[in-house]
């Protein structure tokens, strides 16, 4: 045997030694995120768990979790049965401690597991370098166009043969992230779905793409039932609480809790409520597009894990160049929306929990748009009351009277069918709301007014830079404007607050 099959020899059993090593050593890593997980490769392991994938996490955008744990422990102990109280905190601590590793937990099918190298001059493991990568890359908050780049940047750099990604879609495969949207494009002159391949509308006159809008949709039915069987614990410990409490008196995070109590006592079966949230914002300054997000969060969720990234749930996604049609947005995803409510959904030990929606809460113009209600600034513009204000200096005024009318259940939805049978404005009411097919509680008891826009949007804005331009010193105001800047929050895109010196300030 010669020098180079000795070389061979020794190589190839050192190979052997390394990957044997490798592999021992993702067992006892995996076992520190996965309890459940056993050394025998047993078929018992729980497909759902998937934290081996704990790399991929993106950089987490939740508030403190000791704090907030804090927090609901003093909402938990309020209820006098001190058991429970214990049993859901223990809960919280367990899902607070792992929410971290859990990112995308519900997109990230169990991975094959690869043992092969990124080449075959090196040792890096591919799995792990890719795992690596598109932490960067979501860290990063790059596009999926500059990503493309990136991975072409590489892949040229690299010796061929390899296993690196050949492209971003590549790269997704191979990390097992599944895709939990469907995708449909809709022409907004015609009203109708188009090809999802195509740019333009073939039986619209007006062929210019920016007539076309793009929708994504979850997959109801399996976005729900992840999450219950994820958090089914919590859920039902949670849901304790509100069985025991007298909502007269006590104080707890459920806008509208009588609502909640009434409904609740109403219903003898189990089920989670969901509240859902509509918001849009502009993609770009350069242009007109838009991005509108129908997004939930479940309400049997403790406060300390219900701010958490994976457990809003985003549902439906609009892009165009102007706000969205609602009908032609979420007429067909209510229609589904409601037929997972008749049958319920189905959860791990092979039983059916029923869903509801509590009620919808955003801004002004998002809740005008699906409540399909005046424009805040027009007559009759309150969803609550009657109110019909006064024009004043090129200005809507709308003064406080004691005796305005309130509007009630009956009301709101005479108003309304009347409104969509004349089709003109009645009282403020253009027509029927699209979500009428699917709220569980009516109109207008199920609308929420968002906190930051009614209440903080002038008073707290006027106070602020009163505080900023009268008091501040200029160093100070530059230590300020860092520390609003560089506040993060636990939105599914990330959005920041402006510094108080700048324009268009909120």
């Amino acid at each position: 045997m010669n020098e180079i099959h000795i070389a061979l020899e020794y190589a190839k059993k050192k190979n052997i030694a390394r990957l044997k090593k490798n592999k021992i050593y993702r067992r006892k890593a995996r076992s520190l995120f996965e309890p459940n997980f056993q050394f025998n490769d047993s078929s018992d392991v729980e497909p759902s768990i998937i934290n081996d994938l704990y790399l991929m996490k993106l950089t987490s955008d939740d508030y403190d979790v000791n704090e907030h744990v804090m927090d609901c422990g003093k909402l938990l102990c309020s209820t006098p049965n001190t058991l429970l109280n214990d049993q859901i905190q223990e809960n919280v601590d367990e899902c607070s401690s792992t929410s971290d590793n859990s990112d995308f937990h519900d997109m990230i099918r169990d991975p094959i597991i690869n043992n092969s190298t990124l080449h075959q001059y090196t040792s890096m493991n591919s799995q792990l370098f890719l795992q690596k990568l598109i932490e960067f890359i979501r860290n990063a908050n790059l596009s999926k166009w500059h990503a493309e780049d990136l991975l072409h940047l590489i892949q040229s750099g690299l010796p061929q043969p390899n296993n690196f990604s050949k492209n971003y879609s590549d790269l997704l495969n191979q990390l097992s992230v599944e895709n939990l949207f469907l995708k449909r494009v809709v022409c907004i002159n015609c009203k109708i779905e188009i090809p999802s391949s195509s740019e333009k509308c073939l039986k619209c006159t007006n062929d210019t793409p920016e007539r076309v809008a793009i929708i994504f949709d979850v997959l109801q039915e399996l976005i729900f039932t992840r999450t219950y069987d994820r958090l089914s614990s919590t859920i039902d410990s949670y849901r304790e609480i509100f069985r025991n409490q007298q909502f007269d008196d006590d104080t707890n995070d459920i806008v509208y809790n009588k609502s909640y109590k009434e409904s609740f006592d109403s219903i003898a079966y189990p089920f989670i409520s969901i509240l859902l949230y509509l918001d849009g914002i502009n993609l770009g300054k350069s242009n007109k597009q838009c991005l509108w997000i129908l997004s939930c969060s479940i309400i049997e969720i403790p406060p300390a894990i219900r701010t958490h990234r994976q457990n809003n749930l985003v549902l439906s996604m609009w892009t165009g160049n102007q706000h969205p049609n609602i009908k032609l947005w979420l007429d067909r995803y209510f229609q589904q929306l409601s037929n997972l409510k008749h049958k319920g959904v189905p959860t791990r030990s092979g039983d059916r929990i029923m869903l509801k929606v509590y009620g919808v809460i955003g801004d002004c113009p998002a809740l005008n748009l699906i409540l399909n209600h005046i424009s805040h600034i027009g007559y009759y513009c309150c969803w609550y009351c009657k109110i019909s204000g006064e024009h004043v200096i090129n200005k809507r005024q709308y003064y406080y009277d004691e005796n305005d009318q309130i509007r009630d259940i009956r009301g709101f939805a005479f108003d309304s069918k009347k409104a969509q049978y004349l089709k003109k404005n009645i009282d403020g009411r253009l027509g029927v709301s699209i979500l009428d097919k699917i709220l569980d509680i009516p109109l207008p008891k199920a609308i929420i007014a968002d906190y930051l826009h009614v209440t903080l949007l002038r008073h707290a804005k006027a106070i602020c830079q009163y505080i900023y331009y009268k008091i501040l010193k200029p160093k100070e105001r530059v230590v300020l404007d860092k520390k609003i800047s560089g506040q993060r929050f636990p939105h599914f895109f990330h959005r920041k607050i402006r510094a108080l010196h700048e324009t268009h300030l909120k």
